[in-house]
């Protein structure tokens, strides 16, 4: 893992456990095999290896962390994971979001809980995609300014997609073409179980690493557990669009089942992770709880090891897919 300019040093004690451990099998790996990547020899994790892994720039975002903890601990997480299975990452601050030079470098940003973005920020970040960048989301990108102030009623765009249980209208301006989803509201349940669609060209590559092994997520937690339900292709009736809904976004992780859930709507085959294009771009979106899968407290309120194997196939299939914006090869799955 590459930590870059002013990326915040904050981790948790497994991340950097993570982390080390990494390095030295890095290490260990480059003696052995004169010139060898980093990024080629991943350790055991009961996937299929990424023969040709994607240049991946995880987000670590300060200007998030002082409005709304968890985004630096969330993208540490992520990167020693990424690197665990054997992909290179670079950790970098808020700054590599307008820098061309760092964006030049990555085939697939990542943002963990980067919910606190400048104007220009999202402007760049949508340009990368437009170019063939692959973003993916993990809950709330880009859905506040820089003082972490819900864009909503602000008049920046009004190019709002749905509504949150924290205060009517959700607005992501510049975002919202990559997104391209309504959100349907933030749903609260005791516990709920989901599974990858592997019908989408992501659920296919998430099933290729996986080798068969795929199996529902079981989570739960003792303080409730919380979605993000969201409508594909089409508004409820009744609301009206300000920036038009995408015609390419795939569910990737839906609902099979929920115990007591606040919203009626969270049921079998509802969407709480999706897939979508923008311009030569792929994107994706993991929603809260669904993000924190990599989390240390997944372990505790998940179905254990299985939900551990598909969380890490999720990651992997998921980078590689989107990284095939950039790409003029094909290959199965694209």
């Amino acid at each position: 893992m590459v930590r870059e300019g002013n990326a915040p040093t904050r981790t948790s004690g497994l991340a950097r456990l993570l982390a080390r451990l990494t390095a030295l099998a890095a290490a260990i790996a480059s003696a052995a095999v004169p010139g060898a990547a980093t990024a080629a020899a991943p350790t055991d994790t009961g996937l299929r290896p990424v023969d040709d892994p994607p240049r991946v720039l995880v987000i670590a975002s300060q200007r998030t962390e002082r409005g709304r903890h968890g985004s630096v601990e969330r993208a540490e997480i992520m990167a020693a994971e990424l690197e665990r299975l054997g992909v290179g990452t670079r950790v970098a601050g808020d700054e590599a979001l307008t820098s061309p030079v760092a964006l030049h470098a990555a085939d697939v940003l990542v943002l963990p809980y980067v919910a606190c973005m400048t104007i220009p920020a999202r402007q760049s970040v949508a340009a990368f995609a437009r170019r063939g960048g692959g973003v993916i989301f993990a809950y709330f990108g880009g859905r506040d300014d820089e003082r972490c102030v819900p864009l909503v009623g602000q008049g920046t765009e009004r190019r709002y997609l749905g509504r949150s249980h924290y205060g009517g209208n959700t607005e992501w301006a510049d975002l919202s073409p990559l997104m391209g989803a309504w959100f349907l509201n933030d749903v609260e349940q005791e516990r709920a179980t989901f599974r990858v669609s592997t019908a989408s060209p992501a659920g296919a590559r998430i099933a290729h690493y996986a080798a068969g092994r795929l199996s529902d997520i079981e989570m739960w937690r003792p303080t409730m557990l919380w979605t993000e339900l969201v409508q594909l292709h089409r508004a409820p009736a009744g609301e009206v669009l300000t920036t038009p809904l995408s015609q390419t976004a795939r569910p990737l992780v839906v609902y099979r089942s929920a115990v007591g859930a606040k919203d009626a709507r969270a049921r079998r085959g509802a969407v709480v992770a999706w897939t979508n294009t923008y311009g030569a771009g792929r994107t994706a979106y993991l929603g809260f709880d669904i993000m924190d899968l990599w989390h240390p407290w997944a372990s505790r309120f998940s179905n254990g090891a299985p939900a551990a194997l598909t969380a890490d196939a999720v990651m992997l299939g998921l980078v590689d897919w989107a990284r095939g914006g950039a790409r003029t090869d094909a290959r199965p799955g694209a």
